[in-house]
């Protein structure tokens, strides 16, 4: 009955002829089993093995055979088990090709000598079916099941495309590093082949457009929030990889030697301290010494200590906190420190060969990329704690050390008998840093230098031999990371959206009264810094980009002490040695700017809705009308909240359709003064949300509040997305609906934001460059003109010009933005600042991919 289940689910009328494939693969595991037949791609060894690949195939009948087609799914099927066990054994030859050339046995960390070794206890005898990648066990159906998931993620979207990708081939590549068993070959090799045919099948259909669902299987571009998962993922990956090889019976992959360094003693103390009676302090003694070091509960606990925390701290960098990236860099670069300094402190002793020292820098290869890749994205992580939770960290962390520290020396006095060598004040004061180091870090190393100096160096070394004694050694080490782990993910779930405890306390009290610009709550964002006048009057937010101090909008507070704020900001800037730059400014601070000595250059429109006497009537808003009516006729309806209140299935529905939308670009998303998903948790923020009435979400909007003496009197745009197959008009809906309910509310106006480089009097700058002299200064018409160029060079990528455009359709109001700059001199420093502040680091990879995203944009004008 219960190997019936699962078949006898699908076997229905109905399931029959809507997944006939799933249900003859379902009963066909049930036949090979039950009859023991060893067909390949379905064997399966235990009634779980059994269960979970009937489940699989229920959820393939359910989901996947109806998406792709009952002769795709077969095909996909058979080609990914062919193809899976042809790549197991091409690896198991090349696998034995180098056990015999290059020196591949059971690879293991050789903990004397401090690199990768080949256990000669028997290597071929002890393989066999269960062991190594030589093995010659039987093909089983997991295979073509990654094969055929993979292969439907062609037909999904941007969002689950890539986490189904990253998520199946990270899960299968690590078995295969880490375990390197033949089935663990097989299975990467049936999720590879299913990827491609899957591709290979979509793009030949053609039956949705390509910025919609499918995509080529290149990397495509991923919004900050989605880097910053792919970057936690991959830490997570390294760091439990060495804990599964452990734990898994005959791992004996390329990576696995790193096991070691979660290892365990086989010796006891009494044993121990036997070998080593009568002072004879031998090689065995030590390595008995240092190995019984590591045995027990707590010393195995600190052993996984690299793992935890990197585990701990890739929460952070989800999250996009600095505290989480600083955390997990130290972590992989000390990890990667230990192993590196031990092959150079002990691969030249004359023991060690070439392949040894190969195996070992390929064992500590995704130590390396992990390190590669955290460095490169640390533009991801400037979040940083809320209030004072940092230094409050510090300040905690120290207290905790002082304590265990105290601690330790008093314990280990009051048992002191229970060591094999009574131990002084001084021996446990200088060995409780080394217990705070995973012993798997240091083992090697204490053996070493016990061999150099002998008995003198051992006997410096605690060895415990009583319970008391025990606990005191392996327990205090513990208990002091405990503590230190709570207060780390403290710091790394700070809040940051209540006043009292970010640093924009003093900014965001300002903007609320006496009140800022319409652009002002944008530098509530949390990777801005925050200067705050002396008067306190004023604050300014900024974001400090190779030296440039640029301005996320004006100056925040009263409006008499803007000319102060700016002299004084300029002072602090000129002070820290850096160039000042006011950004995205309006009129009043631009006439301030001027008597500061400053030039400047528009840079842009805000667009405003005034919603005194707003009527979308008239032939000028027949888009808005038509867009409303439609709404009402394919009930699709509006929905105010907030993301703390929005439900699950909603804010999924909404980050899967701003993934969509950045794939669609084929570039990283733009930050700075465009806000993304993580800006819309502030519980000031409301979202507007576009629903059918099937629950589908087709846009999103979220609006900023704007006050002035307290008051809320506008909301202003910020976040804007649309499913790409939804509701059409959704964002003409929304603002509409918005403004409409703003005016029943009583506000003043509706500001739909600006747009970076997009002008309707384009070419046409006014400011103070025409005062500088000629000598000094770039033309107005030069400066103008590069800009000019610059927006219709990225209006085929991130369509600038086309929404200052779509913002037309609301007869809106146009107020200049300026940019204002000391000297021309500076301008290149600036402008890299800009394009760091909304692109990030431009790296070769990037800037190909913006050329080739312009250049698939301008062939797609010319097509039309």
């Amino acid at each position: 009955m219960a190997f019936a289940l699962a078949p006898a689910r699908l076997s229905g009328g109905g399931a029959l002829r809507s997944a006939p494939v799933s249900v003859a693969a379902g009963l066909a595991l049930v036949v090979a089993h039950l009859g023991r037949i060893p067909v390949p791609g379905f064997v399966t060894t235990s009634f779980s093995g059994l269960l979970l690949s009937l489940i699989a195939v229920v959820i393939i009948g359910r989901f996947i055979e109806r998406r792709i087609g009952h002769g795709a799914t077969l095909a996909i099927g058979l080609l990914a088990t062919i193809g899976a066990i042809a790549c197991a054994a091409l690896g198991s030859w090349l696998f034995e090709l180098a056990g015999v050339h290059m020196g591949w046995g059971h690879l293991t960390w050789d903990r004397v000598h401090g690199y990768v070794t080949a256990d000669p206890a028997g290597p071929a005898g002890m393989r066999g079916v269960a062991r190594g990648p030589l093995g010659a066990g039987a093909i089983g159906p997991y295979p073509w099941i990654a094969g055929l998931v993979l292969a439907s993620t062609a037909r999904m979207s941007a969002l689950w495309r890539r986490r189904l990708r990253v998520g199946v081939l990270a899960t299968c590549a690590t078995m295969v590093l880490f375990f390197g068993h033949r089935a663990n070959i097989a299975l990467l090799a049936g999720a590879l082949i299913g990827l491609v045919l899957g591709v290979a099948l979509h793009a030949a259909r053609r039956e949705r457009p390509a910025h919609d669902v499918g995509g080529p299987v290149r990397t495509a571009a991923a919004t900050f929030r989605e880097r910053r998962n792919l970057i936690a993922l991959l830490l997570v990956t390294v760091a439990i990889g060495p804990v599964l090889a452990r734990l898994v019976p005959g791992a004996d992959g390329v990576l696995s030697p790193l096991a070691g360094l979660v290892d365990r003693s086989p010796f006891t103390t009494a044993q121990v301290a036997e070998m080593c009676a009568d002072g004879q302090w031998t090689r065995d003694c030590l390595e008995a010494t240092e190995r019984v070091r590591l045995g027990g509960i707590g010393p195995m606990l600190m052993a996984l200590l690299p793992s935890v925390m990197a585990v701990l701290f890739a929460t952070g960098l989800r999250r996009g906190r600095r505290a989480g990236w600083i955390g997990a860099a130290v972590i992989v670069a000390a990890w990667l420190a230990a192993a590196a300094a031990q092959l150079i402190g002990f691969g030249t002793n004359g023991t060690a060969t070439a392949t040894r020292i190969t195996w070992t820098i390929a064992a500590m290869a995704p130590l390396l990329v992990c390190l590669v890749a955290l460095l490169r994205g640390r533009a991801l992580f400037r979040i940083k704690a809320g209030g004072r939770a940092g230094p409050r960290a510090a300040v905690a962390s120290a207290i905790i050390v002082a304590m265990g520290w105290v601690g330790y020396v008093l314990a280990g006095l009051a048992t002191a008998g229970g060591f094999a060598t009574r131990p002084g004040v001084l021996a446990l004061i200088v060995d409780f840093p080394r217990r705070l180091v995973p012993p798997r870090f240091l083992g090697a190393f204490d053996i070493h230098a016990a061999l150099a100096e002998g008995s003198g160096a051992v006997g410096s070394m605690p060895l415990p031999l009583s319970a008391p004694a025990t606990a005191v050694f392996e327990w205090t080490p513990i208990l002091v990371w405990t503590a230190l782990a709570v207060v780390f993910w403290f710091l790394l779930h700070t809040p940051l959206g209540d006043p009292r405890a970010a640093p924009s306390a003093v900014t965001r009290e300002l903007i609320h009264d006496p009140g800022g610009a319409n652009l002002s709550w944008m530098g509530l964002w949390p990777e801005n810094s925050h200067w705050v006048a002396a008067s306190g009057r004023a604050a300014v937010p900024y974001r400090e980009i190779g030296g440039v101090f640029l301005t996320v909008g004006e100056p925040v507070g009263d409006p008499t002490a803007r000319t102060e704020a700016v002299r004084e900001f300029t002072d602090f800037v000129l002070a820290s040695g850096g160039v000042p730059c006011f950004y995205s400014v309006g009129e009043d601070v631009r006439a301030a700017c001027e008597k500061a000595g400053f030039r400047s250059v528009r840079v842009g429109e805000e667009t405003v809705i005034e919603l005194d006497g707003l009527e979308f009537r008239g032939k000028k808003f027949q888009d808005v009308r038509t867009a409303i009516n439609r709404a009402r006729k394919e009930e699709v309806t509006s929905l105010w909240t907030r993301w703390s209140e929005c439900p699950l299935a909603l804010k999924e529905q909404i980050i899967e359709i701003s993934e969509a939308w950045v794939s669609d670009k084929g570039l990283p998303e733009m930050g700075f003064t465009l806000g993304g998903i993580d800006e819309l948790d502030d519980p000031e923020v409301r979202l507007l949300l576009a629903i059918d009435a099937r629950g589908a979400v087709h846009g999103i909007t979220s609006w900023m509040p704007v006050y002035r003496d307290g008051a809320l009197v506008g909301l202003t745009l910020d976040f804007m997305r649309r499913r790409a197959d939804g509701f059409r008009p959704a964002m003409e809906y929304l603002i509409a609906t918005c403004a409409l309910d703003a005016k029943e509310e009583g506000l003043e106006f509706v500001s739909l934001s600006a747009a970076p480089l997009a002008s309707t009097h384009p070419g046409h700058a006014t400011g103070s460059d025409d005062d500088g002299p000629a000598g000094d200064r770039p033309s107005t018409s030069a400066l103008d003109s590069l800009l000019e160029r610059l927006s219709h060079a990225l209006e085929p990528v991130y369509g600038f010009r086309s929404l200052l455009a779509f913002k037309a359709k609301f007869q809106p109001s146009y107020v200049p933005l300026y940019m204002c700059y000391e000297e021309s001199a500076s301008l290149g420093f600036i402008g890299g600042a800009i394009a760091r502040a909304y692109v990030g680091e431009v790296s070769t990879v990037k800037s190909a991919r913006l050329v080739a995203a312009l250049g698939a944009a301008l062939r797609r004008g010319h097509d039309k």
